[in-house]
């Protein structure tokens, strides 16, 4: 379904590009609030924008991203790509303190697998989001999902979104499009659970239930 991308710094281009893809910004603004997406791998800004000083220590923090909230407030940004292991307590508590000496107003942790227990309490005591961003997803094949601290129920559910883009080249090969086709993954589990007296699903149910939706 989605690409194999092992690469850290590809996963920080898709990140840029995928929250500022207007489908997830609806997302991120309704439940994050902040705009405005850069990540330094695919942004043209200088090293100044990217090597912020301490207010506190003084030291220079190199940050992978940032935004703004509505009042203009700069939201850090931190990335972290792995196959095979949720983000460490340790790790999420480096990123509090980097935004809590630099001044930033919050942050997002945009990764792979989610948040240990510990990091997870971190991030709500510190008021830090989480988005999880699949593993395999590139720009034009992702799945990214919203509201994910917490353990998904029926009156709290988590906000996620597939996208899938199949190309299509017509004639002799000499035009191509694509057709972009994005999935309502909570809205399908919503009609799924209406339909039946289940409440849990696999996500290849949701995703067939999603297509049967937009067919």
């Amino acid at each position: 379904m989605l690409e194999k991308q092992p690469e850290p710094k590809k996963y920080e281009e898709y990140t840029s590009l995928i929250l500022n893809d207007p489908r997830v910004q609806e997302l991120l603004t309704k439940y994050i609030g902040t705009v405005n997406i850069k990540v330094k791998s695919l942004a043209n800004l200088g090293l100044e924008d990217w090597n912020l000083r301490g207010k506190k220590t003084g030291c220079i923090w190199n940050v992978d991203g940032f935004g703004y909230d509505s009042s203009g407030e700069r939201v850090l940004i931190e990335c972290k790509h792995s196959s095979s292991r949720k983000i460490e307590q340790n790790e999420l508590a480096a990123f509090a303190y980097i935004i809590q000496d630099v001044g930033a107003k919050t942050g997002i942790i945009v990764t792979t697998l989610g948040l240990q227990f510990g990091a997870k309490q971190i991030a709500k005591s510190e008021k830090i989001d989480l988005v999880v961003l699949d593993y395999d997803s590139t720009d034009k094949n992702f799945k990214i999902t919203f509201n994910t601290l917490d353990e998904p129920t029926p009156e709290n559910p988590s906000h996620s979104i597939m996208a899938l883009t199949d190309e299509i080249h017509i004639g002799f090969g000499f035009v191509s499009s694509s057709v972009v086709t994005t999935y309502p993954l909570e809205e399908a589990l919503q009609r799924l659970r209406q339909k039946t007296n289940r409440v849990n699903f696999s996500e290849a149910e949701i995703i067939e239930e999603a297509k049967r939706m937009v067919e």
